[in-house]
């Protein structure tokens, strides 16, 4: 199956009337020749991968074999995206042999057991799982532990008193999503529900 395009939705720290605005959040430094790489579609707004982005790259990294420095790939792919971004694309997505798609219950039987026997803790060692679950990556891994196997986790709808803990959560760590849920939700909500609900709020 086609990889899901990548859509990136990004909110300016105004909370008002729940409106998201898009801004630049490549992570990456306003170094000239790093935004001339990116084009002006890293400027900021809402975009995803189309089919020619992904062939495109598929393509680019023919010449490349784990590459250490993604500028120049960015650079010949030349469709307007950041390092960053081309390497999240390809590990994730694109890359052969990754597997994409629903969960089976023996991946998640395999994951529960090694995270909760594990005497790490918390559990980190997500690349060492990976090589007990063929076509997976340690970060669809940790995202499936932390977003829907993890027992702690409160899936239930946020009340009014965990918006409060969100904003006051935002007014003293930004977006670092995995230290609010740490020190206002004691990481009974995900970091990933925490970051949809301030974005829909």
């Amino acid at each position: 199956s086609n990889p899901p395009p990548a859509v990136y939705i990004v909110s300016s720290t105004a909370r008002g009337g729940g409106m998201v605005r898009p801004m630049n959040h490549n992570g990456m430094s306003h170094d000239p020749s790093l935004m001339s790489i990116m084009g002006p579609r890293a400027q900021g707004g809402v975009y995803s991968w189309s089919k020619e982005d992904d062939e495109r790259l598929t393509e680019v990294m023919k010449k490349y074999r784990n590459p250490k420095d993604w500028v120049p790939v960015a650079r010949e792919h030349g469709r307007g995206k950041s390092p960053k971004e081309c390497h999240e694309r390809w590990n994730r997505y694109l890359k052969p042999g990754v597997r994409k798609g629903q969960w089976q219950d023996h991946e998640d039987a395999i994951v529960v057991e090694a995270v909760t026997t594990s005497t790490e803790q918390p559990f980190t060692r997500w690349s060492d799982l990976a090589q007990r679950l063929p076509g997976r990556v340690g970060k669809q891994i940790r995202d499936r532990w932390v977003n829907h196997l993890n027992p702690h986790i409160n899936h239930m709808p946020f009340t009014r008193e965990d918006d409060l803990l969100l904003f006051r959560g935002h007014e003293e760590c930004g977006k670092r999503w995995v230290e609010i849920s740490a020190k206002l939700f004691d990481s009974t909500r995900s970091e990933n529900h925490i970051k949809n609900r301030w974005y829909s709020a």
